[in-house]
């Protein structure tokens, strides 16, 4: 037959198998993302913010404000100097 196998033989496999396997606490640690962005802009262009603001009041609205932004010609966006 094989070598018999020793204490100290036995505590190195659990001690392999216990650390393969954390427990719960550990597993379930927050993680977090931390991220910057830096914009060509200064603050949110209105028609966002407004977009933001319609959506929250109601889909409905955002949809309608979406469709008549899409109507007005891009030129019409740029400022005149």
């Amino acid at each position: 037959m094989g070598k018999p196998v020793t204490a100290s033989t036995m505590v190195l496999v659990l001690v392999v198998v216990a650390s393969a396997f954390p427990p719960e606490a550990e597993a379930k640690k927050p993680k977090s993302v931390t991220a910057t962005l830096d914009a060509k802009w200064a603050e949110t262009p209105l028609l966002l913010e407004a977009a933001e603001f319609l959506w929250d009041e109601s889909p409905a609205k955002f949809w309608g404000f979406v469709e008549d932004v899409a109507r007005i010609e891009p030129e019409s966006f740029l400022q005149s100097e």
